[in-house]
């Protein structure tokens, strides 16, 4: 079945285990015992038809129905009649939801790709304001270059001012102070008669 079908509402319409059905409870029924029967066959087998899709049913997967069109999606095996074709119309209703994000995200990943194609081979829009904020970043580089090297300089100018006073505090510490020291084991010391003073 390559045709979409529409069975939403009262257009529902499907062929369960080739019996035409037209209400959901009783294909949802039929659904039901027709997975029933199948679960001890080791074949894979088709046993239901919906809106252009053929429904398969697999022994080893005893709680899913596969659903085959261009690609392969799953609906939910339910104890429900009504609930086991609302998984599979579920599931093809997400198949539209899928369908429609894939070509949304192809008609923007176009416009991306001609925004972009437009762009090649043209100039830099910015330019000019690059190349100034690139030249001022050297200006600033250098400037910091400058600034590192006068302190590196004053630094040895301030330890080469500091190295002779070290060097003289130094030798001045190194060298003995002269003691003078008075013997007084020694005779006392005669004046000149000239020198004396009358009392």
């Amino acid at each position: 079945m390559s045709v979409r079908a529409d069975t939403r509402g009262d257009k529902f319409s499907v062929i369960v285990d080739r019996h035409h059905f037209t209400e959901r409870p009783e294909a949802g029924a039929a659904l039901i015992k027709t997975v029933d029967r199948l679960l001890d066959k080791r074949a894979s087998e088709i046993i239901m038809q919906i809106a252009g899709f053929n429904v398969e049913f697999r022994h080893t997967l005893p709680d899913t129905l596969t659903i085959r069109g261009a690609m392969s999606y799953t609906a939910k095996v339910s104890p429900s009649p009504v609930g086991i074709i609302a998984s599979v119309e579920h599931a093809i209703r997400s198949i539209d939801e899928r369908l429609a994000a894939r070509r949304s995200d192809f008609e923007q990943t176009q416009k991306n790709f001609t925004g972009l194609s437009a762009l090649v081979g043209k100039p830099f829009g910015h330019e000019e304001r690059l190349q100034e904020l690139t030249a001022r970043q050297a200006e600033l580089v250098d400037a910091l270059d400058i600034t590192k090297n006068q302190a590196a300089g004053l630094s040895a100018e301030a330890e080469a001012a500091e190295t002779p006073a070290a060097t003289e505090s130094n030798d001045e510490s190194e060298t003995p102070a002269a003691v003078v020291r008075m013997d007084t084991s020694e005779a006392p010391v005669q004046m000149p008669p000239t020198m004396r003073v009358a009392v």
